[in-house]
Order: C-alpha cells, then structure tokens, then sequence
C-alpha cells in the first residue's frame, strides 16, 4: 500500500481556500477575528510572492478591488464605521483574485483544483447535517435562515453555482467534457438548496440546472451572449427596484414557499436605501460590522444594507464604489468580447451565464464580499489561461481542445465544435 504523500504546495493552496472559503462551523468557534488574523497571514504571502514574480500588476481585478478597498476605507471613516471592516471584507476578495492570478502566471491550477476538492467536502459534510441535524447550528436570531455547517442556507446558493461552474470548467479543460461526479455533487447541490428552501437560492439553481439540461452544448446557447445578458441584467433591475414588477409573482411565490420577503418586503427596503443613498450618493456610510445587517433592521430607515448588490455597493461606498465595481466586471467582459469576436465556446457561455446567474441572485441580497463567490468570474476572465495551461501530471492532456483554442486565437478556425459564431 502506498503511503499518502502531501506536497507542501498542496498545504500552501489547502491554507489558501481555508484562508478565503469562511466555514460556518469554524467561525463560530474562532470568531470573525480569527479568520482575519489569517486572511492577513495568507494574503501577505500572496503579495509577496506576487511581487517576487512580478504579477501584482499583472491582476486587473485586484487592482480594482484594491482601489475599491481604499475608497470604502475613506467611506467607512467619513461614516464613523470600522475601517478594518473595509480591509477583511473588500481585501479577501482582492487577495483572491491575486491569489488565482498567481497560480496562472506560474501555470499551475492546483489552488483551483484544490478549491473543488475543498468546497465539494464541505457541500457533502452540509448536506449530511442537513438531513441529519438541521438545526444543529440554530436559527440566525430575526430570520428564517438556518445556520449550516458550510454557511447561512440562504447563502449557499452563490457558492453552490460558483463551484458547479468551477467544476465543468476543469473537467472540461481535464477531460473535454462533465465528468459524472459533477453531475452527481450538481444533484447534491440541488438536494441541498431544496433543503433549505431559500426563495432566492431555489430560483437561481433551477435556472442553473435549467441551461444546463437544455442550453449547455445547444445552438440555442447562442442566446445567451455576454450583451444579451447585460441588457437582461438591466431590464430586471430596473423592473424590481424602481416599478416592483415582482409584486406580480407575489401570491405564486407564498403558495410555493410560503413567505414572500424576497419580493414584497425587499421592495420596501429598496426603497429606503435609495432615500439613503440620495441623503450620501458620494460616499455612502461605509461598510458596518458583519458586512450587512437583518433585514428588520432596515425599517427605521437607517439602513445601511439594501439586499441589492447595486444598492448595496451606493449604500456602502456611494456611487463611486459601484462605479468602480462594475466598470471591473464591464471590463471583463469587453475584454473578451474584443479577444474571441464573437467567436465563442460553449465553456465561455456557460460561465457568461453563471456570472449574470450570480448578479441576478444578488438582485435581492447584499452579501457581495465573499472571495468564493467570485471564481465564475475569475473562470471568465482566466479561461484562455485555463486552457492553454498544461501540467506536468497531463500527459494526457485532451489536446483537440487544447488546438481548437489555439487556432481561434489565431482566428483561423471561425466555427469550432466546441463553440458556435454569434452573429
């Protein structure tokens, strides 16, 4: 029997994703603290050795969650609020990102893989204790969300999306296609949002398992281009926030669920924020203790969460800190519609997809600044990267893909099999 070898680089990525994947059940025995003394421990390596391989520059998206750190700094000082809550919720973001940028630039995907291995533990350990012990770690006090092992049920709609899109993006780069083992934790995934029973979480992966039963790999994924999302993404915000068009699918959301807060009350703290927001539209009132608070809490019309990522992000920086935000997502964005010129792969539309997935989710939540949230993003805007990277251990590497995006690059090959031209 062979012995298990653990290399110290796979401690280094395991410390990473311990780092920056906040557990539930380990917060509430470490507190908020511990993990920020080790946010900072870890992101210090990171930065040094971005700087040592000279790609601390190389990341736009760190450098934009950095300014973005700066600015809800002076926000949070302006508004009376901690300033090293602007450090632990905007920094960890900003250090994954680098985080990420650095295993690529060393063409390795071994934090990436290591994220799957470690966030695919923690959804079977959660989904266990659901079924098990639901209400082992209690109710969060003035909600209905219960506390599970891996987070608040009502968060674990974004980092169950995050990691099926990370998941069929590997396999695909491994294998050419989804392994069973996705589809099968894509199944454990459902079953535990199901549990849960989050308006919002339920919603957003059944559409998710909706694209990919009949839009994955289809010709009717050419719908879904990064514009057409855009536009959507616009249109439904402002249908929500400004004209309540939700109010419409009220009664069918209490039969289903039976409360309707993500609609009906939602709507009236939207509202508040932005009678808030028009009082500070420049520097909002900084980000409070815990990121955001209850949602009660906003009916003294002292809000400072909004359960909008939009409002959310005027509530806490002002116009500027959503400015800042979105131009770096725009920015993604145009960036490959200028690399692939609408010559897209199924892969590349099925992260668009669960990027505008994850905004649309957050159309009713405010809870923007957890790194993990972020990888369909840093998927997007690294797929190139992902690609062509080949590691030692690949020799088998599935190299007609490897060759379809070579040739793209190169716009030789107009229409790959693997992808189809928007038109």
């Amino acid at each position: 029997m062979k012995s298990l070898r653990i290399s110290k680089k796979d401690i280094a990525a395991f410390v990473l994703c311990f780092s920056f994947i906040p557990v539930h059940a380990i917060q509430l025995l470490i507190k908020s603290n511990g993990y920020l003394i080790l946010m900072l421990v870890s992101g210090a390596f990171v930065v040094a050795k971005a700087i040592i391989d000279k790609t601390i520059l190389k990341s736009f998206m760190f450098i934009s969650w950095t300014i973005l750190m700066l600015w809800m700094m002076l926000c949070s000082y302006i508004g009376d609020q901690k300033i090293i809550y602007s450090v632990y919720y905007v920094g960890k973001v900003a250090l994954w990102f680098l985080a990420n940028e650095c295993y690529f630039n060393n063409g390795s995907l071994r934090l990436l893989k290591m994220a799957r291995k470690y966030v695919g533990f923690l959804i079977i350990v959660t989904f266990i204790q659901q079924i098990v012990a639901p209400d082992m770690f209690g109710i969060i006090l003035g909600s209905w969300n219960r506390r599970t092992f891996f987070a608040s049920d009502n968060y674990l709609g974004y980092y169950y999306t995050a990691y099926i899109a990370l998941c069929f993006i590997l396999d695909f780069k491994e294998k050419g296609e989804p392994r069973l083992r996705t589809y099968v934790m894509t199944a454990v995934c459902m079953a535990s949002i199901i549990i849960s029973w989050a308006v919002k979480n339920v919603i957003g992966i059944a559409i998710l398992i909706l694209y990919i039963a009949f839009v994955y790999k289809k010709k009717l994924a050419r719908f879904f281009a990064p514009k057409t999302l855009t536009i959507l993404f616009v249109v439904i915000f402002v249908g929500m926030v400004f004209f309540n068009v939700q109010q419409n699918f009220s009664d069918i959301v209490q039969r289903l669920f039976g409360k309707d807060t993500t609609f009906s009350v939602r709507y009236y703290v939207w509202t508040q924020a932005i009678q808030n927001i028009r009082r500070s539209p420049v520097f909002g009132y900084g980000i409070p203790e815990g990121a955001h608070v209850q949602l009660q809490y906003n009916f003294s019309g002292n809000a400072r969460s909004s359960h909008n990522i939009v409002l959310e992000l005027a509530m806490n920086g002002g116009i500027v800190a959503a400015a800042i935000y979105f131009f770096s997502v725009g920015r993604c964005l145009i960036h490959n519609e200028k690399r692939f010129k609408g010559n897209y792969s199924y892969e590349y539309l099925f992260l668009v997809f669960n990027v505008f997935l994850f905004y649309l989710i957050q159309m009713a939540s405010g809870s923007i600044y957890y790194p993990f949230y972020y990888m369909p993003l840093i998927l997007l805007d690294n797929l190139d990267k992902i690609i062509y990277i080949k590691e030692r251990k690949q020799k088998n590497a599935p190299e007609t893909y490897m060759h379809r995006y070579k040739l793209r690059r190169n716009n030789q090959f107009r229409r790959p099999s693997s992808g189809i031209r928007i038109k």
